[in-house]
């Protein structure tokens, strides 16, 4: 294993959400977790509540993290750190492997000279900014997105993100950047920002508390887009490939959780990296296979997606999985799960331009391909 060190931790710059750490659940052996780390163990930072909690969940309840291991001949065991602090936790080198977007690591890795290695995908950017439905920034009204966004600047309207730190917020940018002269920026920028809690902006934009929030259906906002009260001016991961980049996808883009690890554990332990993508893998094409079955199988797997009852949970597979709409929501384009952990090439590439357009925004760091490569697995 790799020493370990202490760093200094400018928590704006890289939280992805606000939350208290979870607790550490262990998967591939009994006991606790928490303690020193032993010889064989890797331990994994992951959020405790979305789809990626619900694919960890998965492969450990169906033992595939064990299963992968026998496959790759890896000797390895994995724990988890369950915490919404997984970005800090990673950087602080208390976590070998964190899922978080290879966005984020463009500029974690230049700015904290730390060589990363990106070796898988689960989910797209699954935010959107919510208006109340009929209100005066619903399209509808207003007599389409884009003026709809003009008016959410000419009215200075509160515009509220989870954090600066999180991919929306940078996405955000990217979106507004890329097709209008409108910049979303901390210091600045043309738009009336707030933060708030994550799971709270749904019901806080339904209230008229804020007139505009950056969420999801699998992020806190299921009841109010049940209910038809509020509904997506569009969602990142549509907007961005169509409108900014100018060309389809066949995934939601850009990523919002990548598998990253740094580059040193992986050259050391290629066999503990491919065992936990592997595993990863078959937990996603499980879910995918049978999205419903799975979120609603316990109350258990209900919490973990993050969700309050099983018709909210049903609402987020349907939606955000199989793409059904409502009265009042269309569908989104792409799903809020990928179709498989693997990056193609055609991924990588595309990322890879991506991350160079975002350079050029000033948004991550020109030298990002210095610090970040990908990895992939069959």
């Amino acid at each position: 294993m790799p020493e370990r060190h202490s760093y200094n931790i400018d928590r704006r710059s890289v939280l992805k959400a606000t939350g208290a750490a979870g607790l550490t659940a262990l998967a591939g052996c009994t006991g606790e977790g928490g303690g020193e780390q032993e010889e064989g163990e890797v331990i994994a930072a992951v959020p405790p509540t979305g789809w990626w909690a619900v694919l960890r969940k998965l492969a450990q309840d169906e033992g595939y993290f064990q299963q992968a291991a026998d496959e790759v001949g890896a000797d390895v065991t994995f724990s988890f750190e369950n915490t919404w602090d997984d970005v800090p936790t990673w950087i602080a080198n208390n976590a070998d492997i964190a899922q978080f977007g290879a966005l984020e690591a463009s500029r974690i890795g230049p700015r904290r000279d730390i060589e990363i290695t990106v070796f898988g995908k689960n989910t797209p950017l699954n935010f959107a900014p919510l208006v109340q439905t009929g209100g005066p920034y619903d399209p509808d009204n207003t007599g389409g997105v884009q003026q709809s966004i003009d008016k959410i600047v000419e009215d200075g309207a509160n515009f509220a993100i989870g954090s600066w730190g999180g991919a929306d917020a940078t996405s955000y940018d990217v979106a507004f950047g890329g097709t209008t002269d409108y910049r979303f920026e901390e210091e600045g920028g043309d738009f009336s920002v707030v933060t708030s809690g994550y799971f709270t902006i749904g019901q806080q934009v339904a209230q008229g508390d804020v007139e505009v929030g950056s969420s999801g259906e699998g992020m806190g906002a299921a009841p109010q887009m049940m209910s038809g009260d509020i509904k997506p001016l569009f969602w990142l991961k549509d907007y961005i490939p169509n409108e900014v980049l100018g060309e389809e996808t066949e995934w939601g883009f850009p990523t919002m959780q990548n598998l990253v690890t740094r580059t040193e554990f992986y050259e050391e332990n290629e066999g503990a990296i491919e065992t936990y993508y592997r595993a990863q893998e078959m937990a996603l094409q499980e879910l995918r296979e049978n999205p419903v079955e799975v979120i609603t199988r316990s109350d258990e797997y209900i919490e973990t997606m993050g969700a309050g009852s099983e018709e909210e949970a049903r609402f987020i597979v349907n939606y955000g999985i199989n793409l059904e709409g409502t009265d009042t929501l269309e569908p989104p384009e792409h799903a809020s799960v990928y179709e498989s952990t693997s990056m193609s090439d055609e991924y990588v590439e595309k990322q890879s331009n991506f991350f160079d357009r975002v350079a050029e925004l000033g948004l991550t760091e020109s030298n990002w391909s210095e610090y970040v490569q990908h990895v992939q697995f069959d």
